[in-house]
């Protein structure tokens, strides 16, 4: 049996992100570098409030998270263009999508306890977002309460393909997508066997 200190964040490396019919929640399911697994329950409300502050950070990123020296000419003039600012970021959502690769999803062992995220915090630097989840319903008082707390880092391409895997979610759910960015609901989907990291 796994020893789990609810004090230390699970640092996730690598999540399957799945819908569930029967709990109607996104089950987010992380294997952290250590092997160890953690089930996660994602409820539609706190994503529906979670959502828009990572669409922001790719925002307002300079280049979009597009690579290549395009970009940094096509980032200059966007800034001016809302429209030429929405096809940049319809295409760094595509060419994410795209560059997703195939793996075995990440499954939960038979001693995986689950458990239900009640309150998020994101954290931001110019390479980096750092998703705070944590089973306290008070993000700022969870370390010291002693609740479970995960923390996925990813990089802008890493994020775009998340947000595309949570909305092809979303529309097999039946949950409202008209909250989403119309560069959100342009790209191709990845391939349901797809999965984050």
């Amino acid at each position: 049996m796994l020893s789990l200190s609810i004090h230390e964040p699970a640092l996730l490396a690598r999540v399957t992100t799945q819908y569930d019919m029967e709990q109607d929640r996104m089950r987010l399911t992380g294997e952290a570098r250590n092997t160890q697994v953690q089930e996660l329950w994602l409820t539609q409300r706190l994503l529906l409030r979670l959502l828009p502050g990572l669409w922001q950070w790719l925002q307002a990123l300079p280049d979009a998270g597009v690579d290549g020296v395009a970009a940094d000419a096509a980032a200059a003039t966007s800034m001016a263009d809302p429209q030429h600012r929405e096809a940049l970021q319809e295409f760094a959502q595509q060419q994410a999508s795209a560059s997703l690769a195939r793996q075995a999803p990440v499954q939960a062992r038979q001693f995986t306890l689950p458990w239900l995220v009640r309150s998020a915090q994101i954290q931001t630097s110019a390479a980096l977002l750092h998703l705070h989840l944590f089973s306290s319903g008070d993000a700022a008082r969870a370390r010291e309460d002693g609740s479970r707390h995960a923390v996925i880092a990813m990089n802008p391409i890493q994020l775009r393909q998340w947000l595309g895997i949570v909305h092809r979610e979303f529309t097999r759910a039946g949950w409202p997508t008209t909250p989403w960015p119309q560069w959100m609901r342009q790209p191709a989907e990845p391939t349901p066997e797809a999965r984050l990291h």
